[in-house]
């Protein structure tokens, strides 16, 4: 689900003349990223609501958590 999400907004980028999805794409923390694209997403009068967001967070970390449970894992859940 989380790589289809992000393959999807990687297609989208390429005919994104407004460059909405750059924050996506920025270098941060996940959070700091999401914050930063709903803020782009409103700037640029496309609705999203919060808890969309909240929830791709929660599946990313939990995927995260379980792609890298032998690792260091510093990311909250």
């Amino acid at each position: 689900m989380i790589g289809e999400i992000e393959a999807t907004f990687k297609n989208w980028k390429e005919k994104d003349e407004d460059n909405v999805l750059a924050p996506f794409f920025a270098n941060g923390s996940n959070e700091s990223r999401i914050d930063a694209l709903e803020l782009s997403f409103k700037r640029n009068g496309i609705e999203v609501k919060r808890a969309f967001l909240d929830k791709y967070l929660a599946i990313k970390y939990i995927r995260n958590l379980i792609t890298h449970s032998n690792d260091n894992f510093t990311e909250k859940i």
